[in-house]
Parts: C-alpha cells; sequence; structure tokens
C-alpha cells in the first residue's frame, strides 16, 4: 500500500478556531500513524520467531501483540516510549472502532424490518442513527479537553487517543447491551 505525504500549511488560515487546528492535527497524524505502510497487525502465522526491534518490513504476520511499525517490530505489551506507545493505541482505536463499526451495522440490519403492533422499528432505526451522530459528536469533543492540558510534548495524542479509545470501547459494551449482539 502506498502512503501518500500530507502537506500542510505553514501557518493557519486566520479564520480557523484553535480547536480546529487541533482537531485537523490529531487526524493528520493520526492518519499518518495508521499509514497502510507504517502499522500492519496480523494473528500468529505458525511458530516463526521475531525478535523486538528487528525489521519486520518484509514479514506479512506477527503474532498478535505485535506491530510493525517504521519498518521495525514494537511489543505492544511493553511499549517503552511515548511513540511506540501512540502506535500501540492507535492500533488498538483501529481494532476497536473495527468493532463498533460491526455492531453498529448489525444493530441497524436488525431494525430494518416492518413495524409491527408491538414495536416501530423505523422509528427506533432513526433514533439509534440520530444517537450514534450524537455521541461521535460528544466523543470529539470530550477527548479534545485532554489536548487543551497538553498543547506541548509528545502526550497530547496519547492523551487524545486513549480518551477515544475508552469511549469506544464502552459504547461497543453499550450495543452490545442494548442488541445482545455478540
Amino acid at each position: 500500500m502506498r502512503v501518500e505525504a500530507i502537506t500542510l500549511p505553514r501557518s493557519p488560515p486566520r479564520h480557523m478556531k484553535v480547536s480546529e487546528m487541533h482537531r485537523i492535527f490529531f487526524i493528520c497524524n493520526f492518519l499518518i500513524f495508521l499509514g497502510g505502510s507504517l502499522i500492519s497487525s496480523c494473528p500468529a502465522k505458525g511458530q516463526e520467531a521475531v525478535e523486538v526491534g528487528s525489521n519486520c518490513s518484509e514479514k506479512s504476520r506477527l503474532p498478535q501483540s505485535l506491530l510493525c511499525a517504521d519498518g521495525l517490530v514494537i511489543d505492544c505489551r511493553s511499549a517503552t516510549n511515548t511513540r511506540e506507545q501512540l502506535y500501540c493505541a492507535a492500533s488498538e482505536l483501529q481494532k476497536a472502532d473495527n468493532e463498533l463499526n460491526r455492531l453498529y451495522q448489525r444493530a441497524l440490519k436488525r431494525l430494518d424490518r416492518p413495524n409491527d403492533e408491538y414495536a416501530d422499528y423505523q422509528a427506533a432505526r432513526k433514533a439509534l442513527t440520530e444517537g450514534q451522530r450524537a455521541w461521535v459528536k460528544f466523543k470529539k469533543a470530550d477527548c479534545e479537553f485532554p489536548g487543551y492540558l497538553n498543547l506541548k510534548g509528545s502526550i497530547q495524542s496519547n492523551e487524545m487517543i486513549g480518551c477515544e479509545l475508552k469511549h469506544t470501547k464502552n459504547r461497543v459494551a453499550d450495543l452490545n447491551v442494548r442488541f445482545t449482539l455478540d
């Protein structure tokens, strides 16, 4: 997979608010870290031995707790620096987000049927969709908060991703309880 460089203007447009600049910065960094050539996480393949810190750019599969980031193997169980922790958190957030999307689509599909005397499935589907959109707005706004408390330094992205991960896992649990989908 080819990763294209994202170029940003040297200074933000004057009409752009600080929160918009932070959101754009966060999204660009997040996309860069999730780029196909930067991170690949796959289940184990046989008994292949992989050493942390070794070159992984030509390996197609790694044990589940390991990531390939910038061509090196990272063990997320013992990430030692902020950059490694960011890769691992971004990977975990991607997995949780995929699970949430899968559950949400299953819930919508379950509600895609004609109304009967006991339930208004169309209204329920509309309410679920509106609730999900409101939840996404809440998550974004709530997770900007720690970013404002860490404007300098690399901890900002970890704090924001950690916040999004917590909310996403909670939403997955909520959908599972409401729809008993798993």
